[in-house]
Parts: C-alpha cells; sequence; structure tokens
C-alpha cells in the first residue's frame, strides 16, 4: 500500500478551493479531495511547527514527547529511554518512521523541517531529501520551493513503484515570506469577507488583552539584579538558582517547574 503525506505549512482551511473558496489557489489538492475523503473537522493539541511534527511523527501528545515548543525545548523528542522508572514496554514507544522500517515499508521524506533545529526527525527513514532554497539574500531553509519538493517526492513514487511505499513531502510556500510577485498576488485577491471589519482590525492593534499586540510590546518582562534568568541547555535540565527565583525548566515535558 502507498502513502503520501502532503504537509503544507500555515495553509488556511479557507483558502482551499475543496473547502469553498472561490479562487483558484489549489486545484491540485481540490482533485485529491473529489477523489477521497474530506474531514470538516481537525484538532490540534499544539499547533507550531516543532510539536505539531512531533506528534505527527510520534503519535503522543507534547507533554508526553517532551516537544512542547520551538528552540531548545524543542530540539529532544523524549521517549522511554529518558524517563525515570518507566517499566513498561520500548517498542509501544516507536516513531512512525521506525514501526514502517520494522515492517519493512519503504520510506522517504522531502523537507527541509529538520533545519529547524530539529534533529530527531530525520531517525531511520530509507531516504531523506533536502530541498535546497534559491541562492540569495532572505533565502533560508523555510524558502525552499515547491516546485523542487514535488520533483524529488515524484522522484521518490516513480523509483519505488509496486513497493509499499510511505511518503513524507513538506512545503513551507503559505508561510512567510511571500515570494510571489504583485501580479501573481493580484490574481488572488477577491473581495475581502465582511468580517473583520477595518475597525476591528484597528480595534484589535490597539487592544491590550493578554497576548495581543500592544500587550507583547508593552509587557517585556524585566530582570531583577538579584535574579538571574534561567539559561537553556541543548538538551537536559537547566536550573537558575540566583535569590528566591529559582526555577527548574524541564525539557521533557516543556514546563517549568519553582
Amino acid at each position: 500500500m502507498d502513502v503520501l503525506v502532503i504537509d503544507i505549512d500555515s495553509l488556511r482551511p479557507d483558502h482551499v478551493g475543496a473547502y469553498g473558496y472561490p479562487e483558484p489557489t489549489t486545484p491540485n489538492v481540490d482533485r485529491l479531495a473529489a477523489d477521497g475523503v474530506r474531514f470538516e473537522n481537525a484538532y490540534t493539541a499544539n499547533s507550531p511547527c516543532m510539536p505539531s511534527r512531533a506528534a505527527f511523527l510520534s503519535g503522543r501528545y507534547g507533554i508526553a514527547n517532551g516537544v512542547g515548543t520551538h528552540e531548545a525545548h524543542g530540539q529532544r523528542l523524549a521517549g522511554p529511554a529518558v524517563w525515570e522508572g518507566f517499566e513498561g514496554e520500548e517498542d509501544d514507544y516507536r516513531t512512525l518512521p521506525a514501526v514502517s522500517f520494522d515492517d519493512r515499508t519503504r520510506t522517504c521524506a522531502v523537507s527541509s523541517f529538520p533545519r529547524h533545529r530539529a534533529d530527531w526527525f530525520y531517525h531511520l527513514w530509507d531516504e531523506f531529501h533536502q530541498p535546497r532554497e534559491p541562492p540569495g539574500e532572505d533565502e533560508y531553509f523555510q524558502t525552499p520551493r515547491a516546485e523542487t519538493v514535488t520533483d524529488r517526492a515524484v522522484d521518490c513514487l516513480e523509483r519505488y513503484a509496486g513497493e509499499d511505499l510511505f511518503l513524507y513531502a513538506q512545503f513551507w510556500d503559505p508561510h512567510t515570506p511571500y515570494n510571489r510577485s504583485d501580479e501573481e498576488v493580484a490574481a488572488f485577491d477577491p473581495p475581502r469577507p465582511d468580517y473583520p471589519t477595518d475597525e476591528q482590525i484597528r480595534a484589535h492593534r490597539d487592544d491590550d488583552h493578554w497576548r495581543s499586540a500592544s500587550h507583547a510590546a508593552s509587557r517585556t518582562p524585566k530582570t531583577s539584579s538579584s535574579c538571574s534568568q534561567p539559561t537553556t541547555p541543548r538538551y537536559g535540565t537547566s536550573t537558575a538558582t540566583s535569590g528566591d527565583c529559582s526555577t527548574r525548566w524541564s525539557l521533557r515535558v516543556g514546563t517549568r517547574t519553582r
């Protein structure tokens, strides 16, 4: 059996034709949806890049697999090997590529995501292809073009025709920066919906609720001279022990305890 997973970063369903968007933004996705099952609802426990892909790979929530956020707290995919007192079966916590490897299913991935400092994503794929971004200023690991990813993915499909194959193809293109010309952008600029209104957008910009834009700008934490901030290592835990501000950070659960 062939399994193809298409991972499109930051793609909103209300900009997909199969979900009612009037502009022809996604003709190929629309054809796949017309020939298959289209789900109306989807739920995520942790939506940023690293936690969501760790959940995909491990089948576990971020609080259990250790990847609860980006940066240092997302650089280790935790499992029984690092759990104190674990008495279960380690094979119950295998990742998707590992399970496929055990089942002798060919696996192929095309993605630049592990350059997001997520080395754990590489583990035990038969093939892992790194699509490169074009040379030039402002090009980086999130700017390989869809055409490059597609060509590599199609090559895997053709080379392993007739074998059981699990293929993962990851695209960044809806994610910023937007690399399309003004003419291309204008071709997909239908009338804006009634919501949100200009007045609501202005109100949101002036909002001061928790996690609003103005709150983030005006509530920068201040560091007291008697309390150092916790340092965050690449792996393991870290403790800041200055004054009464001792804070222990655990990368396995992605939380902080006093």
